[in-house]
């Protein structure tokens, strides 16, 4: 895939000021930034987008940035920094509505992948489930859905497939379970979702470099955290045909995990499993997560 990176600055009050996009990119890069701006990155690899809210970055300060690395996956998007900006929004709820927003194919968490709408080679399936009843099925990652206010367990669930335009990250599937009730009055609150951050061992080629995995998980903003009591990886070197239990290490929010020796050339799926003491769960299954040396 083609990599790009765009990058626009603004004034602090969100006037535009300068914008840039490049190509060819090499491995590894230093940029100057002036201090005083909001700079918004944008990340493109062979047409889908990663992008990040506008930050401000302190004089004399280093920032370490990686693009693109694999695996793609689903998560959710709820920067506070790139609300007046972003292509996405935070998943709450009212006392009678659930927003789902959710982002289809993203490198790393508080990226947006604008992919909302209608995507070539991009299929996606939304479903909501309410104590173990659909609610509704929508084709897109972003949907309005009337619920009642009592309280209730829900399990939303999106499966992405790619492939027919990706080698990696072919299918994704994810399931979010969460408890929630709407709130008294006209206001809204976020949902308790988990999502996964994944940082393999990989070169610039994305090819396994071997070691271990980090994993993390994430929670989200403006509700109380939840503790994580487990979180399970499983691998497979025949696109899922058969799994097995990978080792790991951690506690809390962080992960190591060691990854299968495989041949060169050969894809390693990824299934990741973590529940949270207040209900709150994810289940993700990445179908040719990476390719191996």
């Amino acid at each position: 895939m083609v990599t790009q990176l765009n990058r626009s600055g603004f004034t602090p009050d969100g006037v535009p000021v300068t914008q840039t996009h490049e190509g060819n990119l090499p491995p590894y890069r230093t940029d100057y930034l002036s201090a005083g701006y909001r700079w918004a990155d944008e990340g493109v690899y062979g047409g889908l987008s990663a992008q990040e809210a506008p930050r401000t970055y302190q004089p004399g300060s280093l920032q370490t940035k990686v693009w693109a690395r694999q695996p793609l996956h689903s998560g959710w998007y709820d920067d506070p920094a790139g609300v007046d900006q972003s292509c996405a929004t935070a998943p709450s709820r009212t006392r009678g509505n659930l927003h789902i927003d959710l982002v289809s194919l993203t490198d790393q968490h508080q990226r947006a992948d604008c992919l909302q709408g209608a995507s070539i080679g991009v299929n996606r399936k939304l479903s909501l489930y309410r104590n173990g009843k659909l609610v509704e099925e929508r084709d897109r990652p972003l949907a309005d859905f009337t619920v009642p206010q009592q309280s209730a367990d829900y399990r939303l669930t999106l499966d992405v497939d790619t492939s027919l335009i990706l080698p990696i990250s072919t299918k994704v599937n994810t399931s979010w379970t969460f408890r929630s009730a709407g709130p008294d009055g006209t206001g809204s609150v976020p949902l308790p979702l988990l999502a996964v951050d994944y940082a393999l061992p990989m070169d610039t080629n994305n090819h396994a470099t071997g070691g271990t995995a980090e994993l993390a998980v994430r929670q989200m903003r403006g509700i109380k955290a939840q503790k994580v009591t487990s979180f399970e990886v499983w691998t497979s070197l025949d696109d899922g045909a058969t799994w097995k239990s990978a080792r790991v290490t951690g506690s809390g929010d962080s992960y190591r995990v060691a990854l299968p020796t495989a041949a060169a050339g050969q894809s390693v799926s990824l299934r990741v499993k973590a529940a949270a003491n207040g209900g709150s769960g994810i289940d993700q299954t990445i179908i040719r997560a990476y390719h191996a040396g």
